[in-house]
Parts: structure tokens; sequence; C-alpha cells
């Protein structure tokens, strides 16, 4: 049985698990840091090549994010262009309610899903775009900041063998993310800098 760990945060809802005690194992999660919401976009598809190079099939690849604004329309745009322009067809599942209702797993495609319906999911590899969007899990308001971690919890307990998380070099959690010895923030493991990979 697994043994959680207490860090003294309020919300014992998801206590943390030491990695040793995970029942999964695979790579190092990583933390990408981008310039931009595009340069977000261009390294979450260049992660999907070299995944889908190294033999993964895109039904086994998910991109997740917390929610789609006017403000990120153009960027989604852009991610399902790039996706049809490297041969990848995207399989966005939370397009619309009715793409939500017909969801089927045997549908060929990388996996376009927000945190909150990838519930009771799992993927091979998750690609978690925009990391920004759960800044609030560092909000002041209690149960605002529980509501983000345990979404944010849900997207990154989705992967089975491989986590990518993605995110803007001013994402406030992103930093709080960098200094976790668990995180591999870095694509050489092997170097001793902690500095996050820029894309």
């Amino acid at each position: 049985m697994l043994a959680p760990v207490y860090d003294g945060n309020a919300d014992a809802t998801f206590p943390a698990i030491e990695p040793e005690g995970a029942l999964r194992h695979g790579p190092t999660p990583t933390l990408l840091v981008a310039e931009s919401g595009v340069k977000a976009v261009n390294a979450a598809v260049r992660r999907v090549s070299t995944l889908c190079e190294s033999g993964y099939s895109p039904s086994d690849i998910a991109i997740l994010y917390r929610w789609k604004s006017r403000k990120e329309a153009a960027a989604f745009e852009s991610l399902i262009e790039q996706l049809r322009a490297l041969g990848v067809s995207p399989y966005w599942v939370t397009a619309n309610q009715q793409a939500k209702r017909n969801y089927s797993a045997n549908q060929p495609g990388v996996r376009i899903v927000t945190a909150l319906s990838s519930l009771g999911l799992e993927f091979k590899v998750v690609l978690i775009l925009w990391l920004e969007q759960f800044t609030d899990c560092c909000h002041p308001d209690a149960e605002v900041a529980a509501l983000a971690r345990r979404q944010l919890h849900v997207a990154m307990t989705r992967a089975q063998e491989e986590l990518h998380i993605i995110g803007g070099k001013t994402c406030r959690i992103g930093s709080t993310l960098n200094q976790v010895d668990t995180l591999q923030t870095d694509d050489r493991s092997h170097q001793s800098n902690r500095q996050p990979v820029k894309v």
C-alpha cells in the first residue's frame, strides 16, 4: 500500500506520494518553458513529432489544457493546423458538446481534451499545454487553489508512461514546479543544473 506524505497542505484530497512509492514507473516528467503561447504550441507539436518518431501512435498521446477562451482560439487553430501538417490527425475531444458525447477510444489521432473532461481516461503520453492556466493553484483563497490543484492533479495523473508540462516563462506554478527534485527540467537529465528547457 502507498504511504502518503503529508506536506502540511490543508488540501489532503490528493496527498503527495513519494516517487519510489508510485505504482507506475517511467521517465521523469519534463517541464518545458515557452517564451509565449505560440511557442508553447510549437513546442507541443515538436514533442508530438518526437514521440511519434520514437514509436508512439498518435492515439497514445493526449494534449490537455484547462480551458479555451477567445484568447486561445488562434493558438488552438495553429495547434490543429501544425498537427495536420505533420500528418498527424488531431482528435479534439472537447471541441464542442457533441464531440464530447461521441468520444471513441477507437478514433485515431492525438487527443486534445480539457483536464476536467480527461477524468477517467488514461493515455500513454500526456502533454499539459499552457500550465499558466493552472496559476490559481497558488491563489490565496484556499478553495480556489484546491480546485485548481485537483484539476492539475487529474491532468498529471492521466499519463501512463510519460508526462510533459509546457508553460510560459512567467507562470507562477511553473517556477514552483521547477524546484521539484523529481521533475526533469532539462532534456539532459544527467546534468546538474536545474534550468528548465526553453522553447
